[in-house]
């Protein structure tokens, strides 16, 4: 009987053995493709501008927002961790897009060394926000984690829109007018394409009498 049941054995464990590895691979496969999709859908360099440190504040003067300039390079480990798992959270992401314009300086290349000299930037990554005038509002250095960065941002936008409440004020002036001459050319729109349904209806009835006649 003993030596019936050892090939049972023998069969039933490797047949579970072969089951265990195979959903351990598919589940392997399946954390694989939803980090892959994460990455996709949260990809940190929508958050640069291009361009110039100059080009980059006109942008963001022409916003009506502050200019934030993160110093870093591909070197900087932190620097990527803070691009990929800090910028890459729906809710920073939100606040960057809804408050700042973003440009990513490289101490690799020349123009953003000289900037980065400038301001004695010597921890990477160095995050600095400039207002309209060039001024600088905040600076922090190092890794920061996600609730850490939005804290800070809020808190100096607070303390910004304290003491400085009619640079606030002209701003959302500056938004309310581009509101409505942007709702000016919505009504001009659709007065225009109704002016013109009613050009085609007088044109058919002007043909249609010809007919009768």
């Amino acid at each position: 009987m003993a030596l019936i049941l050892k090939p049972y054995c023998y069969i039933r464990n490797t047949v579970f053995l072969f089951f265990t590895m195979k959903q351990l691979f598919f589940t392997l496969i399946s954390i694989l493709i939803l980090s892959t999709s994460v990455a996709q859908n949260f990809d940190a360099s929508q958050f640069y501008t291009k361009g110039s440190y100059d080009e980059v504040h006109e942008i963001a003067n022409q916003q009506n927002k502050k200019l934030m300039v993160v110093f870093g390079a591909k070197w900087c480990i932190p620097c990527k961790k803070l691009e990929n798992e800090v910028f890459t959270n729906q809710e920073v992401n939100q606040y960057l897009h809804d408050n700042f314009v973003v440009l990513k300086a490289d101490v690799d290349y020349f123009e953003f060394m000289d900037l980065a000299e400038e301001h004695n930037v010597t921890i990477y990554p160095t995050t600095m926000i400039f207002d309209s005038n060039d001024s600088i509002l905040e600076r922090f250095s190092g890794l920061l984690t996600v609730d850490e960065l939005l804290s800070k941002l809020m808190i100096m936008n607070m303390n910004y829109e304290i003491e400085h409440p009619n640079d606030v004020a002209e701003s959302t002036e500056d938004i309310d007018n581009n509101n409505q001459e942007q709702n000016i050319e919505q009504e001009e729109i659709i007065e225009h394409n109704s002016i013109s349904s009613d050009d085609i209806k007088t044109d058919s009835k002007k043909k249609k009498c010809k007919k009768k006649k």
